[in-house]
């Protein structure tokens, strides 16, 4: 194994990011922020939703399949509340279809 400074010059810059945005996170305080920060942080916990979910929804072939299954989890947990009840039917939607589906 090599050493290479560049690396670790990368790695210490990225634990140093790291850090600073969860110390960030303490240090400002809701009533120090201006209202259009505190909105704009407000919809980050959305958006770090999508990303995690939408790679997911477009696999070649499956886009379809997929997005009625995302979008009949997604009126059951607004509908009902219960995350749980929507993700076993989408689950039960995306393989019946799945099932259904000629290849």
């Amino acid at each position: 194994m090599s050493f290479d400074p560049e690396h670790l010059a990368i790695i210490i810059a990225l634990a140093i990011l790291t850090v600073s945005m969860r110390v960030a996170g303490f240090v400002i305080d809701t009533r120090m922020a201006s209202p259009t920060l505190v909105q704009a942080l407000s919809y980050v916990p959305v958006a770090a939703f999508a990303a995690l979910i939408l790679p997911g929804l477009m696999v070649p072939g499956e886009i379809g399949i997929r997005a009625i299954a995302a979008i009949c989890t997604g009126v059951l947990a607004l509908r009902f509340g219960r995350l749980w009840v929507a993700l076993l039917v989408g689950m039960a939607v995306f393989w019946g279809l799945r099932a259904v589906e000629p290849f």
